[in-house]
């Protein structure tokens, strides 16, 4: 299966030609002198087109929203007038245009919109009548169209205005958060619409909303004293994990299947109080658990198809979240950072699948982030390493180094990821420590071949935003991914062979990913506004 998608994809997707380049290079001194233009806990981008968004301070507006748009910074909305900072986060693309939540003294914690013009960057949402500095959280977009958040213990479902805005019924206590200690969420996209787990003294619960909340299951532990966090759909329901001090027998892998309509404890290969540390996705199917006794394991939920894919895990203490980004079918994240040794582990969820795809001499990553079929990331970004910019691409089995760094990083998180424009990879860092943290960009050999070869009648086809798929085998059943260029997921479809689907609200480049059963094809295409 993997060689005839493998055959495909050199054909039609981007082909990055790795260049030693060993300069890099100062977008802009935004904040002058040795104060910091980025912050290190608020760092988090989105791409949408080639346009990248994200929080920015120029010392004088304090941190507001920026953009960065062939090359160049812009400011988008001094949205806290002055010096004053709106701090904007949760930047999250809908509806063609960036959402994210920001804080001025007028409007309080609110919900903006950006098109990436300073006149289409308007305020959308306030949930408060007054100038709360709580903000919404958890801006979750599901696939029955809907943008969900929470704010003030409630449940809003919005379709990105004031007017199409309101609180989603049910009487429920609802807080989207990332726990502090294993770094995954409460909350997930869920069939139509979104499930998140709530607390109430020594029960925690787990509920269901589209249209109002339905509570899935519960479970009571003798302590009030417990995390729950990875909250995830898979191929049979949701699983998260739970982990207690005060009551081991509490803690575990669980998991709510809709067949049988119940919420109950995994056994992760075999292990039945699965003493589980962190949680992440893989794909729609399956997510990664990381179970102490027996590494990085791959789960989908039925309790019988779980394969370790790693067995060295060490070096994720409290708050140490497991850096990874998807790659189509492949997880690329680091699962060991220990005596100096760093392992960068890419899996498509089966043994087989499953390798040590690069291992760095400089231990501390960055964040991880994809274009194309390439994983990026820095290795070596702390405490006096050497950082290091490398790469992975997991359907060739290769990886290296893109850059090296004279000296060592003496700062904490040295280089900070951000996306590939134009050719240039952009990332925050504070290397120079004359000028603090900053933007900067690495030059890439990055091209599209121009060349489309079908394989044995499997075609994607763009024609104006409308994407015919075809097979050689008429009515043939297609499960269809589109992916956007950072490898996250924005769409899924069900389709019968050569018939076709609209990409609404869409622009920029996207991955159509088709499945048969047999094969699975892939094909790049670029959606015009």
């Amino acid at each position: 299966m993997l060689k005839n998608r493998y055959a495909f994809l050199i054909a039609t997707a981007l082909s990055l030609t790795v260049a030693h380049a060993q300069t890099i290079h100062l977008v802009q001194d935004l904040n002058v002198g040795i104060e910091d233009a980025l912050d290190e806990f608020n760092y988090k981008s989105v791409q949408l087109g080639s346009d990248l968004y994200f929080s920015a301070n120029n010392g004088t507006e304090g941190y507001e929203p920026y953009m960065l748009k062939n090359g160049t910074l812009e400011m988008l909305s001094d949205i806290a007038t002055g010096a004053e900072s709106s701090s904007p986060t949760e930047f999250t693309i809908y509806n063609d245009k960036v959402y994210f939540t920001a804080y001025d003294a007028v409007n309080g914690g609110a919900l903006w919109s950006t098109d990436g013009t300073p006149t289409g960057t308007v305020m959308e949402f306030t949930p408060s009548a007054s100038a709360t500095t709580n903000r919404p959280t958890g801006l979750t977009v599901a696939k029955n169209g809907a943008l969900y958040f929470a704010f003030g213990n409630k449940l809003y479902k919005s379709f990105g205005t004031s007017a199409n805005t309101s609180i989603v019924p049910g009487g429920v206590t609802v807080e989207f958060s990332e726990n502090s200690t294993y770094t995954g969420l409460n909350y997930t996209p869920y069939e139509e619409g979104i499930a998140f787990i709530s607390k109430e003294n020594k029960v925690m619960k787990l509920w269901y909303a589209q249209d109002s909340i339905v509570k899935l299951g519960e479970a009571t532990c003798d302590s009030y004293y417990f995390d729950y966090f990875g909250l995830n759909q898979v191929k049979d329901g949701l699983v998260f994990a739970v982990r207690s001090s005060f009551d081991p027998a509490f803690n575990g892998l669980y998991h709510y299947s809709p067949t049988l309509d119940t919420l109950h404890k995994l056994p992760v290969k075999g292990v039945a109080d699965a003493n589980v540390g962190r949680v992440f996705r893989l794909n729609k199917d399956r997510v990664i658990v990381l179970e102490y006794s027996n590494g990085f394991v791959s789960v989908d939920g039925t309790g019988t198809n779980d394969y370790v894919i790693a067995t060295e895990y060490q070096g994720f203490s409290s708050g140490v979240n497991v850096n990874h980004t998807i790659v189509g079918d492949y997880a690329i994240f680091h699962s060991s950072d220990q005596s100096f040794s760093f392992i960068v582990t890419s899996t498509n969820g089966t043994v087989n699948g499953s390798t040590t795809i690069a291992q760095p001499d400089q231990p501390f990553s960055s964040n991880f982030i994809t274009y194309g079929n390439y994983a990026i990331w820095a290795a070596g970004v702390s405490n006096g390493f050497v950082p290091q910019i490398w790469y992975a691409d997991p359907y060739h089995g290769t990886s290296g180094t893109l850059y090296v760094h004279p000296q060592g990083a003496f700062n904490i998180k040295s280089i900070i990821m951000v996306g590939v424009q134009d050719n240039k990879l952009y990332f925050f860092s504070n290397l120079n420590t004359d000028i603090g943290r900053e933007l900067y960009y690495l030059p890439l050999e990055i091209t599209s071949t121009k060349e489309e070869k079908e394989l044995d009648g499997y075609t994607i086809t763009n024609k104006a935003g409308e994407i015919y798929v075809s097979t050689p085998t008429p009515n043939q059943e297609l499960d269809v991914h589109v992916y956007d260029v950072a490898g996250r997921l924005v769409a899924d479809k069900k389709l019968i062979s050569n018939s076709s689907f609209q990409l609404e609200g869409m622009s920029g480049i996207y991955f159509i990913e088709a499945h048969t059963g047999s094969y699975r094809f892939t094909k790049p295409v670029f959606i015009a506004k």
